[in-house]
């Protein structure tokens, strides 16, 4: 789950209910008074392999989420990256196809990850392939608000 400031409220995509693998998104209003209420986003554009076990960040220079690996309905490791516009005022998130240079860390799920605003990056940082490794490294994905996002090492 990220935090969008521009629209005051909380974005989760991606998860798994009992044994079914989800694609939705959902955001929580957070207003200052009144209840917070649940809406699903529906975003336009290509929607990306339903999974559980991905790492998000909040590209707040870029007004998206930025998505990362996973596990999908076979319970095989993941290790793309996705891109949610989150625009304000009203208008439909969307999926972008972006293309992603340099080599993305391997496969892996439950990684944790944090937004760099001073370089304008995610830093992806463990994780697990699911059956016997236990990552301890370190992958930044530069975010720039033109060219591609890159990852490196």
């Amino acid at each position: 789950m990220v935090y969008d400031p521009l629209n005051n409220r909380a974005v989760s995509c991606y998860g798994i209910d009992y044994n079914t693998v989800m694609a939705d998104c959902w955001s929580l209003s957070l207003p200052s008074s009144g209840r917070s209420s649940w809406t699903n986003l529906n975003p336009s554009g290509t929607v990306p392999t339903a999974r559980w076990g991905s790492t998000y960040v909040y590209d707040d220079l870029n007004d998206r989420m930025v998505t990362f690996g996973g596990k999908d309905q076979s319970v095989t490791s993941l290790n793309d990256t996705q891109f949610l516009s989150l625009p304000s005022g009203g208008t439909t998130p969307s999926w972008q196809t972006v293309t992603v240079d340099g080599a993305p860390p391997s496969i892996r799920w439950a990684a944790s990850a944090v937004y760099d605003p001073d370089r304008d990056r995610m830093v992806v940082f463990g994780g697990t392939d699911g059956d016997t490794t236990f990552y301890n490294d370190v992958y930044p994905l530069t975010l720039p608000s033109s060219g591609n996002p890159t990852w490196g090492s």
